[in-house]
């Protein structure tokens, strides 16, 4: 198990693999600024803060949950495309459980899921 004290960013690329347990009390952004992509394979999040995809304009992030990837987010919401272009993949028997997700938050913002 991992547990981080702060918010979380992933640029570039971060994968889990393998059962690994990730407990964030922030948030966590993939791609804010620039590029980023989260790969969850057999591994679990938590987070008590927001989840941001592709956060600010111009900015592209994915997050791909597969093989019984589990995020949690019970205190925020998800958001895919905030001002920037954001994609959410869930295959393979994982799972969301959380608050709300929003799809292209902002005017600027594009999200798939």
């Amino acid at each position: 198990m991992f547990l981080f004290e702060a918010n979380f960013l992933v640029t570039n690329e971060l994968i889990l693999s393998n059962n690994v347990y990730l407990s964030i009390p922030g948030d966590i952004n993939a791609g804010s600024y620039g590029t980023g992509t989260l790969n969850l394979d057999s591994a679990t999040i938590y987070t008590d803060g927001y989840l941001y995809v592709g956060n600010h304009t111009g900015s592209t992030g994915e997050v791909n949950l597969t093989n019984g990837a589990t995020f949690t987010y019970p205190a925020h919401s998800m958001r895919i495309g905030q001002s920037g272009t954001g994609t959410l993949n869930v295959e393979s028997y994982s799972s969301l459980n959380g608050a709300e997700i929003y799809l292209g938050y902002n005017a600027a913002g594009n999200g798939t899921l």
